[in-house]
């Protein structure tokens, strides 16, 4: 990335906007008043496949309505679920936010795009029961669901999952204890993570860089961007059906 931004800076191509342009995140202009932003992602070999999943969405479902999905499971668990896969930090051998800078150790609970909603509920089932992760209770869902359909991804099944995970912990009598203090029980964790979710789509719908169009035509795909995010938004909440 930094690379490309001194490349960008000495070289001045007229394809890429000076401006806007950040180390990672080249613009490039395609047409008179078009331009594409466009996101390098690098993975070393053993994050192949996740990175793969973890920045795919599904055909016609605009991408951060299935990123927004990652991460805010991620917030409300206070682990990174980006592109080293699902992470969380420790302090002699406590979990603590993700945040926390100082004497932490990162460890990796997951890389495989297809089970990683399952490896989270066996790390917080050991974490917070202490019993034989041979005797969990599964729900149907998350035994169904426990990731990412890498062969055919619709953000239907990550719900599903996700919902299968919430049922699992209170199957297993896991809420209002140590990662799941905050949460009452299933409904109480679908609910916050719903809320959640629809603040950070939201923030993006608001967002300073949509009143940047400054032709008809631009505004008009801003627009229907807009929109989009929109009846996304609510198609999402649906599927989770609270």
């Amino acid at each position: 990335n930094k690379l490309v931004d001194e490349f960008v800076k000495s070289q001045q191509p007229d394809y890429i906007h000076p401006g806007e342009s950040k180390p990672g995140h080249p613009i490039f202009q395609i047409g008179p008043d078009q331009y594409v932003q466009v996101d390098f992602m690098w993975h070393p070999p053993h994050l192949r496949a996740w990175g793969a999943a973890r920045v795919t969405p599904e055909r016609g479902v605009k991408g951060l309505l299935a990123g927004n999905l990652y991460s805010v499971l991620g917030d409300l668990l206070d682990m990174s679920i980006q592109h080293a896969g699902v992470q969380l930090k420790t302090v002699n051998d406590v979990h603590v936010p993700f945040s926390k800078q100082k004497d932490t150790v990162v460890k990796t609970i997951s890389v495989d795009p297809e089970s990683f909603v399952y490896d989270i509920f066996m790390n917080e089932y050991e974490q917070i029961t202490g019993r034989d992760p041979g005797i969990a209770k599964l729900d149907p869902l998350l035994n169904r669901f426990r990731g990412n359909d890498t062969k055919d991804v619709k953000i239907a099944k990550l719900v599903n999952a996700i919902k299968g995970l919430a049922r699992s912990f209170e199957l297993n009598g896991m809420y209002g204890k140590k990662d799941l203090a905050r949460f009452a029980d299933a409904h109480d964790f679908l609910a916050k993570f719903v809320q959640r979710y629809e603040e950070k789509a939201m923030t993006d719908v608001n967002a300073k860089k949509r009143d940047k169009a400054g032709t008809p035509e631009a505004k008009a795909r801003a627009e229907a961007d807009r929109d989009k995010v929109l009846s996304g938004l609510e198609s999402v909440k649906g599927l989770f059906n609270l």
